[in-house]
C-alpha cells in the first residue's frame, strides 16, 4: 500500500519506549493521519470509560519539542521502518 493511501486511513503504527531526562517512558504511540507521522502521549483508560494522558506538559512548546525529538529520533534509528512516511505537517499559525 502507498503511504498516501494508508495515510486516508488514519491509524496507530506501533509503541516505542524511550528515556526522556531520567524517565523511562512506555506505550508511547506512533500515529500515522493525513498530514504525516506524529508522536502521541501514552493514555490510560479511567473506570469511566475515557482516556486520560498519563503524563502532560506545561507548555505547548514542550509538548510541541518532546513529540518532534521522539520521531526524528525514531526515525533516525530506524530509517527502514520509515520508508515512504515523513513527520507531521505543522498546522498554519491563525492570525
Amino acid at each position: 500500500m502507498a503511504p498516501a493511501e494508508r495515510a486516508a486511513s488514519g491509524k496507530t503504527l506501533g509503541f516505542c519506549s524511550i528515556s526522556w531526562f531520567g524517565l523511562i517512558l512506555d506505550g508511547i504511540p506512533v500515529n500515522e493521519s493525513p498530514t504525516g507521522l506524529f508522536v502521541d502521549t501514552p493514555k490510560r483508560r479511567g473506570a469511566d470509560g475515557r482516556f486520560y494522558p498519563v503524563f502532560r506538559f506545561p507548555t505547548v512548546a514542550e509538548r510541541v519539542a518532546f513529540r518532534s525529538a521522539v520521531l526524528a529520533a525514531l526515525m533516525r534509528e530506524y530509517p527502514e521502518d520509515f520508508e515512504g512516511f515523513s513527520a507531521e505537517t505543522p498546522r498554519e499559525k491563525k492570525k
